[in-house]
Parts: structure tokens; sequence; C-alpha cells
């Protein structure tokens, strides 16, 4: 199905696409963005086997494409989060840091991100920011797939035209200011305050 919208923005288009897909999971991923071939296939295997609301994956950006941060070590410390299912809770106080706050990274179990009202957020850039926080904040079960190999490679700069390349402070902080105002509502704000 193709769905046409009048240009609103990434957010809006986004939010009608996840209103009408079908499918039991959903994932956001960018046009200018490169994926394995093997990446939706990998972490659709890893959340049914696991059951869980998110499966991720490690991804990379152009300028790093030469740097490997998952050495043998890392790789072998990191393995623990592809054989069980985890939540925020579990990862230490960098974890926030390892997955990105993007979505083109994790796929989502529909009907979580329903019942927890988990959308874009309408702002000109960042919008993807809450988002994807919300996914790591509120899921009971996430699971890495088994591959710690970059599955998803974001070409920054990829065009002129690219969102991140306006990212602006005033967006940053509304998408900021309504993580913290759904983390005091749900009362984990003294939990994760280091960690965020």
């Amino acid at each position: 199905m193709i769905l046409h919208t009048e240009h609103k923005g990434a957010s809006h288009a986004r939010n009608i696409g996840l209103k009408y897909a079908k499918g039991t999971y959903v994932i956001f991923l960018d046009s200018d963005d490169l994926y394995d071939k093997s990446m939706l296939e990998e972490m659709y295997a890893c959340a049914i086997e696991y059951d869980a609301d998110v499966a991720v994956c490690e991804w990379d950006s152009n300028l790093l494409t030469e740097v490997n941060f998952l050495g043998n070590v890392l790789k072998k410390y990191m393995k623990r989060y592809s054989e069980t299912p985890f939540t925020m809770r579990n990862l230490p106080m960098e974890g926030w840091q390892w997955w990105g706050c993007g979505p083109c990274n994790k796929l989502c179990r529909k009907n979580f991100l329903v019942e927890n009202k988990i959308e874009f957020q309408e702002l000109k850039s960042a919008n993807d920011v809450y988002y994807a926080s919300m996914i790591m904040l509120l899921a009971k079960r996430i699971i890495h797939t088994n591959n710690f190999n970059s599955l998803y490679h974001y070409r920054r700069g990829a065009n002129e035209g690219q969102i991140s390349n306006s990212r602006t402070a005033d967006d940053i902080y509304k998408a900021y200011e309504k993580i913290f105002a759904v983390m005091s509502k749900l009362g984990i704000v003294e939990e994760y305050y280091k960690q965020y």
C-alpha cells in the first residue's frame, strides 16, 4: 500500500504510516541511509524468537566507517544482550548511548507502540528523539540481533535537505522537555536521571 499525504514533514508521514501499518512489527527507514540486506530478516528473527517489544541492531555513520568501536572484547561483553531480553534498567549508565536516539535501528512491535501512545513528535527537526527515547524507556523486552556488525549505516550529510543538517536547539529542547514530562509522570526521573 502506498499512502499519499500533504507535505507536513517526516513526523506527520511516519505517524500516518504507523496508523495504517498492518504488520506485527514496524520500522522506520530513511531513504538516504544504507541497510545491510539481512538487517530486517535478522531483526525480525530475534524479535519473534524472544517475543520482544523491540529488536535493536548495531549502526555506524559514514564519519565512523573505518572505526570499529566493538572490538572482540566489547563484542564478548555485549553478547549477553543478544541472548536474553533486557530493559533499559539492565544497562549500565552508558547504555543509552549504545544504540543511538534514532528510529532506524529499532524494529518495534506495533501493539507496543499503540498501547504506549508512542508517536513521532510534530517538530521540524529532532522529531525522532522523543519516539526513539520512549521506545527504549518503555519496552519491557528488548533484544539485540545475534550479529554485532553494523547493519544500519547512517549517511551523515548525504544530501543538503537532510533534516539532521538543520536541527535547532529549540526543537531539541522541546523533544527532551516532552521526554522529561513523561518520565516525571511515570515516576522514573530519578532512576534514569544520570543515564539520560
